[in-house]
């Protein structure tokens, strides 16, 4: 399960291979093979992952977490703490995500088989294009089900956002495909405000999809803090405090907190 993250890589290198170097140098042959085999890694990568979560007693979730998104940022709390948010690029397994996974890699993998055929009479670079967005549709929709965090899943939202848009327009020279991608770009803009709206009124019971953020005492920060709160009172002549609004996220209750709560 640590290697779930090859599981969006493997079509994100193949999306990258075609976009770089096949739309000029590869043969339709060529790109259909690395578009199909990057999504046959993936789906048995994901039957491997979601096999070892089923078997695994007493493991509902696995997290993987490949590198630190936003490093550790000192950030003051309503109790004149100091906390420390950071956003890391991770991943998460669960019984949901492996469902998920096992989705897209198998219909995936189907739609790239049967595309092979369907998009045969097409010129070599634009058969090598359109696999090139087929993989990056993948890519983008296996971060979307896989992060760990909101901010991840919000990444993956944007691009399946904008590979509709170039899949939908592929044909760009006909007025009609042209129009339907305009259509699928404003809808897509629609659905970011409902994605959105939904992470910040999720926010009280889905504390756990929330980047990390932990309470650590850094006085030497603090003390830097007040003393560039103190030059700016001194330069602007104020002499109150700045209010500003600050989240204390502790008090925030978890999902199962709220459920025994509103029971």
């Amino acid at each position: 399960m640590d290697l779930i993250w090859l599981i969006p890589l493997l079509p994100g290198i193949g999306a990258a291979l075609k976009g770089l170097v096949g739309i000029r140098y590869f043969s339709r042959q060529t790109a259909a093979l690395v578009a199909c085999a990057a999504m046959a890694g993936a789906l048995g990568l994901s039957i491997y992952a979601f096999m070892g979560l089923v078997g695994a007693d007493g493991v509902t979730s696995h997290d993987v977490i490949v590198a630190d998104w936003f490093t550790a940022l000192p950030l003051q709390l309503a109790d004149g703490s100091i906390g420390s948010f950071e956003v890391p690029w991770g991943f998460r397994l669960d019984p949901l995500s492996g469902m998920m996974i096992l989705v897209v890699t198998g219909i995936g993998f189907l739609i790239h088989v049967y595309s092979t055929a369907y998009m045969h009479d097409e010129p070599r670079g634009g058969y090598a294009r359109f696999f090139c967005y087929l993989n990056l549709f993948c890519f983008f929709m296996l971060l979307l089900v896989l992060g760990s965090n909101f901010l991840v899943m919000f990444v993956g939202w944007e691009g399946v956002g904008l590979c509709s848009y170039l899949l939908i327009g592929y044909w760009y020279e006909k007025k009609s495909a042209a129009d339907a991608g305009k259509k699928a770009f404003i809808t897509n803009r629609i659905g970011d405000w409902g994605f959105i709206l939904g992470v910040f009124l999720g926010l009280p019971v889905m504390r756990e999809f929330l980047p990390r953020f932990e309470v650590r005492p850094q006085p030497a920060r603090q003390n830097v803090m007040h003393a560039l709160e103190s030059a700016w009172r001194e330069w602007s002549g104020r002499r109150e405090r700045p209010k500003v609004a600050i989240i204390d996220w502790r008090e925030v209750p978890t999902f199962s907190e709220f459920l025994i709560s509103a029971e």
